[in-house]
């Protein structure tokens, strides 16, 4: 795509009266996929800092949030590295399962985290 702009942009430099255009249909989803990608890094980094919040308020206790945070990276991490292994593409879904996955790996974490004896915070039941 920027290949095909760098001869437009000449050709506009070269003839100023006859101003050209370029147009394909696939290149608006090549922009899309990009946005998709980057939404995508954005979102896990938004979910990841919301998470670590959630852990310090849960738990008062900064050093059991930063092992949770870690563990959830770490899930993300190897998720994503399955992604590739398998070959499989960051598209909208993939990104929104990532995003996905780190509420999950959260939820299992805090839980992980808060049952651990003698750092629970609150009496078991």
């Amino acid at each position: 795509m920027e290949k095909f702009e760098g001869y437009i942009d000449d050709h506009n430099l070269e003839y100023p009266a006859a101003k050209g255009i370029q147009f394909c249909v696939v290149w608006y989803f090549l922009v899309a996929g990009e946005a998709v990608v980057a939404n995508s890094f954005q979102g896990i980094a938004i979910s990841l800092t919301f998470a670590a919040f959630v852990l310090v308020l849960a738990n008062s206790n900064w050093l059991i949030a930063a092992l949770a945070v870690f563990s959830i990276v770490g899930v993300v991490l190897l998720v994503a590295l399955c992604m590739v292994i398998m070959g499989w593409s960051v598209d909208f879904w993939g990104s929104i399962c990532l995003i996905i996955v780190i509420g999950l790996s959260a939820d299992y974490t805090v839980r992980a985290y808060t049952h651990i004896d003698g750092i629970h915070r609150w009496p078991r039941t």
